[in-house]
């Protein structure tokens, strides 16, 4: 694309500013009618604008659509709250440079720029080539590129190229009119009957934009009313998990009260039928409650009956660097005397419940209520993650 005088008259940092600006600026525009939670938008005018800056300033407008491109592209990870990898919008920003560049040189070269503007025929070209034509670039590239880093799922990714391609298409059929319109100089376009084009866009662009909003509304309504359904069907399954739950507490209170010289073997024969059904149980105990004058007693009683297993009970707490040391003698201890499955559980076995705030609480609250209490998301000993848990 040869260098004009028009060309020569900005600076490449005051084209790459302006671009910039305007690209972040309609991309905005562009995103307050995106349909979450896919990346496209049904009307992207930002493309529009980075074709019609390409064909004004040639190539001293690529700098400008790559920083506007990145710019709002961070900006929508960011205010959609995900977590933000640079070469994501990069590599999008990329893309929408190739498109830009790609669409002006199409342009350029079978329909010509200035074109007869008043020609349906030249009018059409330049909308198929700078439109549906050229934005296979970026919406195929950026998808491609979202899929590969996992980004964008398999079952979202053709629709979300659909809407790409749609929003660039219709961005540069609608927005480039409109640098014409404003810019004339810039656009060295002689239209005829100028008023008369800016009302007949400024309806096409309304009727655009509210048909935008209406179905990104829509969807939205959509998707508010699947979550409503779905969250009431995750409650109603959570709620029979807790109910599940409560039911085996109460079966293995009777069974140990029915069983006063219980042992490790007997605890793990019954409770092990119930953990293999129950997948959302991590293990389940039987809490002895014992005087602070009773634990040598206590620890020696239960270190024989576990000697057939191997282990050397003792009762423990948490310090204030979080390790496992032997409990202080206080006047009340809820210890864990048997628990299933051991292997995973093994940290767990004779720790004092009752030395930790959250668990104590919802002891103390249990015992007053006669009824089931939940400990708030704690963190258990046995969790090698960072996944809490409740008891």
């Amino acid at each position: 694309m040869n260098e004009t005088m028009l060309e020569r008259r900005f600076s490449l940092a005051q084209v790459s500013l302006f671009v910039a600006m305007g690209y972040f600026l309609t991309g905005l525009l562009g995103q307050l009618i995106a349909i979450p939670p896919g990346y496209a938008t049904l009307f992207w005018p930002a493309s529009g604008l980075a074709l019609g800056s390409c064909l004004i300033w040639g190539r001293k407008a690529l700098p400008g659509i790559y920083i506007g491109s990145f710019s709002i592209n961070v900006y929508i990870a960011y205010a959609s709250q995900s977590e933000i990898h640079l070469f994501l919008p990069c590599l999008i920003a990329a893309s929408a440079v190739l498109q830009a560049f790609v669409g002006a040189a199409l342009v350029n070269r079978f329909v010509g720029f200035p074109f007869a503007f008043h020609s349906p025929q030249k009018v059409l070209h330049f909308a198929l080539l700078g439109g549906p034509v050229s934005s296979f670039i970026n919406a195929t590239l950026s998808c491609f590129v979202l899929f590969f880093f996992g980004a964008l799922d398999e079952h979202h990714l053709l629709v979300n190229w659909f809407h790409w391609w749609m929003g660039d298409s219709l961005g540069v059929v609608f927005t480039f009119p409109w640098l014409l319109i404003l810019f004339p100089h810039l656009s060295r376009a002689k239209l005829p009957r100028r008023q008369l084009l800016f009302f007949l866009l400024l309806m096409i662009t309304t009727v655009v934009v509210l048909f935008s909003v209406a179905i990104a509304s829509f969807e939205q309504k959509k998707q508010v009313e699947q979550f409503n359904r779905n969250a009431d069907l995750l409650s109603q399954s959570m709620q029979a998990e807790v109910d599940a739950a409560i039911d085996i507490l109460y079966s293995l209170r009777g069974f140990v009260v029915s069983h006063p010289g219980l042992t490790p073997r007997r605890f793990q024969q019954y409770t092990k039928p119930i953990l293999e059904r129950e997948a959302g149980l991590q293990g389940l105990s039987w809490n002895a409650v014992v005087g602070g004058e009773q634990l040598s007693d206590f620890s020696q009683t239960m270190s024989h009956l576990y000697q057939e297993e191997g282990i050397a009970y003792r009762v423990t707490q948490r310090n204030r660097a979080g390790e496992l040391v032997d409990v202080e003698p206080r006047t009340k201890h809820v210890v864990v005397t048997f628990i299933e499955p051991l292997q995973s559980n093994r940290q767990a076995l004779g720790y004092d419940v009752y030395s930790q705030a959250a668990r104590k609480h919802a002891l103390d609250r249990a015992y007053s209520l006669r009824s089931e209490v939940a400990t708030r998301p704690i963190r258990l000993l046995q969790e090698k993650a960072n996944q809490a848990g409740v008891i």
